[in-house]
């Protein structure tokens, strides 16, 4: 986008152009950091732009004790909700706080009465999620605000809170006796012994305390599988013999994940492989029925 040229003139019509817009003009710095440059660097102050531009400046208010305390009251005269003024007025509830304290000390010093809320902690944090699990809400941070702030404020993140609550169960933690375990577990059941086979936390945990998935194996008293240094010529030779023998080409990435990656590395990808092997998609997408042939 080409960089304006400004001059007194461009900056009057553009100040003009945001009041047509509807657009304020106390946060042009924000909106417009250009025009607001322009306006200073011509006219001294952005204010002075304003006038220039034939508008009235929005006056910034002093705030004083005396004045919030006008203000709150006159917002109670108009019969206003006060507790809308921290959305519709944000000056005034600041000032109130900077003068006063806390909100609620600047109305009991207007002579208002006051219903203070219970201060949070993590007992009543703790409480109130159970509450909540008891009703059925699911959405804490839709159904509570003040709640979501306080699970913030106290234990960092909504999980943590609902952990120390009693509403969540805790991960088991891995440890050299569990990984064992589990993998002599794996065997009794025939799974496959390959490593991220079929449980990438216990590979991954494996790989923490052992240093790798066959000292893992060596610990669990397993003799690792010897693995297979894939060539071209062999990838093409597994292919082959798994189509002569009725197994199914389509899932092999599940059943023999090693001539899966070997043929990826190789060919660039399954297809590829299989088209190299002069075998067609049909037959590879073929639902195998007969009997594997023996030899």
């Amino acid at each position: 986008m080409p960089r304006r040229r400004w001059s007194r003139q461009t900056v009057i019509e553009a100040i003009r152009d945001r009041q047509r817009r509807g657009l304020p003009m106390t946060c042009v710095q924000k909106d417009d950091s250009g025009l607001a440059a322009a306006g200073r660097k011509w006219f001294g102050s952005w204010p002075d732009a304003v006038l220039a531009a034939g508008l009235q400046p929005k006056v910034r208010r002093t705030w004083s004790r005396e004045s919030v305390l006008e203000a709150i009251r006159d917002w109670r005269r108009r019969g206003l909700p006060l507790a809308d003024v921290w959305t519709d007025d944000k000056g005034l509830y600041l000032a109130a706080r900077r003068r006063f304290g806390s909100w609620c000390d600047a109305l009991l010093a207007a002579g208002l009465p006051v219903e203070r809320r219970e201060k949070w902690s993590r007992e009543r944090v703790i409480a109130m999620l159970q509450e909540y699990e008891r009703q059925g809400v699911t959405n804490i941070r839709k159904r509570d605000k003040a709640l979501a702030g306080a699970v913030t404020k106290y234990f960092g993140t909504l999980k943590k809170a609902r952990l120390a609550a009693g509403l969540e169960k805790r991960r088991r933690m891995w440890s050299d006796k569990r990984i064992i375990e589990t993998i002599q577990d794996q065997h009794v059941r025939g799974l496959p012994q390959s490593a991220g086979h079929w449980n990438c936390r216990l590979a991954s945990a494996a790989a923490r305390h052992f240093g790798c998935w066959d000292h893992a194996l060596v610990a669990a008293g397993f003799r690792p599988k010897k693995r297979v240094r894939w060539t071209k010529d062999l990838v093409l030779h597994a292919i082959r013999s798994r189509h002569r023998r009725g197994l199914s080409l389509t899932v092999v990435w599940k059943e023999e994940p090693s001539l899966s990656g070997a043929a990826y590395r190789i060919f660039g990808g399954w297809h590829e492989a299989l088209a190299a092997a002069g075998i067609t998609p049909e037959e590879a997408t073929e639902t195998y029925s007969r009997e594997p042939n023996k030899g």
